[in-house]
């Protein structure tokens, strides 16, 4: 059983941050809450032993995510190569956002065993990337909200042409603030977890937005952002 808390430090993009709920964090990394009284502790005590008696983990951010998948009958090896291209030609302007996109898909992919293809040799299959945000839609409790999704379609690489899809697969969540940046990496990977299925329809699933497969895809696009912004110095 993994533990986990509020004050962990975090860095992207070289910027590091600490995250604490609010509440002022000791030196020991966890929450410092102001005054412990006597029934507090015993509730506490109590909430602690009914988390552990029904295992599960403390702390434990989770995000609700949207997925729509299909597939054909032919599947892919692991070990396959494919190459990524960007399926919206307007996505291309976007700089960062797109490196991002890009980055985080390649590297979850690979997280399955693929593997992105050499330099002047012909793919296996090609992913196309497509993300974006929605309008923002005001909710009476929370404030605005907007949907940002990520979609990709994986199709057997055909050279001047498109190829047969093999699948195709959208993920989407609905959550404040404008940007996608962020929620690109739990997108990737989710979308790499169901690529492949078909959920006949939309099927929603609980993710731990700080899991250590989504803080590794997370950690693997900030360094492709970075490495592109130096290239392009």
């Amino acid at each position: 059983m993994t533990a986990a808390n509020y004050c962990d430090i975090e860095t992207l993009g070289g910027v590091t941050k600490q995250i604490s709920n609010g509440y002022p964090c000791n030196r020991y990394g966890f929450v410092m809450y102001r005054e412990f009284t006597p029934t507090l502790l015993i509730t506490l005590a109590g909430f602690s032993l009914a988390l552990v008696l029904s295992g599960c983990t403390a702390f434990e951010i989770k995000q609700e995510v949207h997925v729509d998948a299909i597939t054909s009958t032919k599947t892919l090896a692991r070990g396959s190569s494919f190459i990524l291209a960007v399926r919206n030609p307007a996505l291309a302007k976007e700089g960062q956002t797109t490196i991002r996109a890009l980055a985080a898909v390649g590297a979850a992919l690979e997280s399955k065993g693929q593997f992105m293809a050499p330099d002047r040799t012909d793919p296996q299959y090609v992913v196309e990337v497509d993300y974006g945000v929605g309008n923002s839609v005001q909710q009476a409790n929370s404030g605005p909200v907007q949907d940002k999704f990520l979609s990709l379609s994986a199709r057997d690489y055909m050279r001047g042409g498109r190829g047969e899809e093999l699948w195709n697969i959208r993920v989407s969540v609905t959550e404040a603030g404008s940007s996608i940046d962020y929620t690109l990496p739990l997108l990737a990977v989710v979308a790499l977890d169901h690529a492949g299925e078909d959920t006949r329809g939309d099927t929603t699933f609980d993710v731990a937005i700080k899991s250590p497969v989504v803080a590794r895809i997370r950690a693997l696009t900030e360094s492709a952002v970075i490495d592109a912004a130096a290239a392009a110095r």
